[in-house]
């Protein structure tokens, strides 16, 4: 079955999206008849067969697809973390699958964050540290490094938890810490690998929310790998993967707002009214 591919028309940036017709702007990103195959003995799994992908600055695309889909893997070479064995990828103008380790450490140094399932936060460390630690990588100096840092803790919603160690906090904490550290350094783009996949209901939104409404503040391009095919009604695209081909390619004029939920005394979860959005969080995102 070919890709589905629609396009589609936004006239205003905001909290609608990235803006502008995506027909008339340079992508990002872009992929061209990527493949990768595995070698495991005598077997050759395909793990991403012929994929041919845009995707534009701003926008927020949700990849999706079952387990062996190749969704993980396709994150893998969008982030530069893999090369393919065929195909050509172009992130910001640079051609990646041509750069040696080094250049693609610097390049993802400079240009990508990273938000991960399992946190992946130095247990050792403060979440002020933890925050910092990108920018150290950078060579930005003691005193600027946690100036940004606290900055960017306040950002979301862990002014009073910088100097909390990870064991210290809430799983939905935790992961603030990691969005933290990942937006820190004011990247072109943010990879974000199944970011609530060990989460309960109530803090998957919340932390769904945030990242999307940081990314769309700053203007960021956010990538998300997930399984879950609710987290698609969010996004500005939406790839589904099924055995490492590109089954759709869609777009999505007016992504649904995430709404917030509460667990009422007998254990159900229900979404929060439009006053109690108000209330607590604001009607709309950033």
């Amino acid at each position: 079955m070919g890709a589905v591919v629609v396009y589609y028309t936004r006239k205003h940036i905001g909290k609608e999206g990235p803006g502008l017709q995506a027909e008339q702007r340079e992508p990002i990103i872009t992929l061209t008849e990527v493949t990768k195959v595995y070698v495991i003995g005598s077997t050759r799994l395909r793990a991403l067969d012929g994929v041919s992908l845009d995707i534009y600055p701003g926008e927020f695309t949700c990849i999706i697809g079952r387990s062996g889909s190749g969704k993980s893997t396709l994150l893998n070479m969008i982030a530069g973390l893999e090369k393919p064995t065929k195909g050509r990828i172009r992130i910001a103008g640079k051609q990646i699958e041509r750069m040696n380790e080094s250049q693609l450490v610097q390049f993802r140094l400079n240009n990508v964050g990273f938000v991960f399932q399992s946190f992946n936060l130095f247990p050792q460390h403060t979440a002020l540290d933890n925050v910092a630690m990108p920018l150290m990588y950078k060579g930005v100096g003691r005193m600027r490094r946690q100036r940004q840092a606290r900055k960017m803790l306040t950002a979301v919603g862990l002014k009073s938890h910088m100097l909390h160690k990870p064991t210290q906090m809430s799983g939905g904490q935790q992961q603030r810490v990691g969005i933290a550290r990942a937006l820190v350094t004011a990247p072109k783009i943010l990879f974000a690998d199944e970011p609530t996949g060990n989460l309960d209901l109530k803090t998957s939104r919340e932390v769904l929310r945030l990242i999307r409404s940081i990314c769309r503040e700053r203007g960021t391009t956010l990538i998300m790998v997930t399984h879950d095919p609710e987290m698609a009604q969010y996004a500005d695209r939406v790839v589904k993967l099924l055995d490492g081909k590109v089954l759709e390619n869609t777009t999505n004029p007016n992504p649904s707002e995430i709404t917030l939920v509460k667990t009422l005394e007998d254990g159900t979860v229900v979404e929060l009214s439009d006053e109690e959005m108000q209330a607590q969080y604001g009607t709309h995102e950033a």
